[in-house]
């Protein structure tokens, strides 16, 4: 059994047998709408791809400081992928 808690600009969080923080990079935020969704959905999509959980949480934790220096979460989803090429 395992919990991810997001908190916002202070770190993530596993809970299994021990606890575990995932750091999140500072950024300048614009608007958080979106944010626990674009790290849900990086989350579920690098697990699907048989991804490592942690690398999973980490690469979230990307996705998610990306969208939030963006008016509205869709255009920072978008344009990630652009950012990567």
């Amino acid at each position: 059994f395992k919990t991810i808690i997001t908190r916002g600009s202070k770190s993530t969080l596993l809970i299994s047998d021990k606890i575990e923080g995932f750091e999140v990079e500072k950024v300048n935020v614009v608007d958080t709408t979106g944010a626990g969704d674009a790290f849900n959905g990086a989350l579920v999509f690098n697990l699907v791809n048989s991804l490592d959980l942690r690398e999973c949480i980490k690469l979230a934790n990307k996705v998610a400081g990306y969208t939030v220096q963006h008016d509205y979460v869709l255009p920072g989803i978008l344009n990630l992928k652009n950012k990567e090429k």
